[in-house]
């Protein structure tokens, strides 16, 4: 997810600088004065809220924080705010979004701009049976196939491990895990256009969170797994169309 967002931001010219946890994001802002944080709110060591309650309240500095969430739930804007956040995102956002938030907490009014036109990017393959629908990449990326094949190359190197460790930890009864893993990829769904298991993330997520409806989280892991092998063999054959 944080590559997502480092690709879709420095695609648009953006300064990116990335931290592995709250912990280290709160040591770089204080020795590096950003003109803008976006914090992830489930991060290991120190969540996003706990990150930003040090940076307000220890650190006393004013940079503007954008949440980053792929679960913004009723009342989660209030606690954001509460917590000295000043806006927030869900995931999966587009980079217009990203633009206009930075703009207004920033008051730089040409990091806003109308998307140049979309070109029509492979319209002529046939998308018949397909389990990915990457309109959504070639639309942020403004037709940049380069940018598509990223995404898709970093789609197949990490969901191998994530659907490894979920269909274990759901078959361990480990729902913690599960629901942290559900969590981690639910934006990686969204974004290759899986349609077909945008549901089933959320209902994973949801169930593992409330710990109810446990023998159907197996049953939607298992699901969850053999369609996204059966994507991620489409998308390698997808991969050698953008290469042309």
């Amino acid at each position: 997810n944080q590559m997502i967002a480092r690709i879709i931001m420095e695609e648009a010219g953006i300064e990116v600088d990335t931290a592995a946890n709250g912990k280290i994001a709160v040591d770089m802002v204080q020795d590096t004065n950003y003109d803008v944080v976006l914090m992830d709110i489930q991060m290991p060591v120190k969540s996003g809220i706990e990150a930003t309650k040090v940076i307000r309240n220890e650190l006393k500095l004013n940079v503007p924080i954008i949440a980053v969430t792929a679960n913004a739930l009723k009342g989660d804007k209030e606690k954001f705010m509460a917590a000295g956040m000043n806006d927030y995102l869900s995931k999966p956002f587009k980079l217009v979004e990203l633009k206009s938030k930075i703009a207004g907490l920033t008051g730089r009014q040409e990091a806003v701009e109308d998307p140049s036109p979309i070109r029509e990017v492979n319209n002529n393959r046939d998308a018949t049976g397909k389990l990915c629908d990457l309109s959504f990449l070639q639309e942020v990326s403004n037709g940049n196939d380069d940018f598509v094949a990223k995404m898709i190359e970093g789609f197949l190197e990490h969901t191998p491990d994530s659907l490894e460790k979920i269909t274990r930890h759901a078959e361990n009864k480990q729902w913690d895990r599960v629901r942290a893993i559900a969590h981690k990829i639910k934006p990686s769904i969204d974004f290759m256009g899986l349609k077909s298991l945008e549901q089933d993330i959320r209902l994973i997520e949801e169930y593992a969170d409330d710990q109810t409806n446990l023998v159907e989280i197996i049953a939607l892991t298992q699901r969850l797994k053999e369609v996204c092998e059966q994507a991620m063999q489409q998308l390698r054959k997808e991969l050698s169309q953008f290469a042309q």
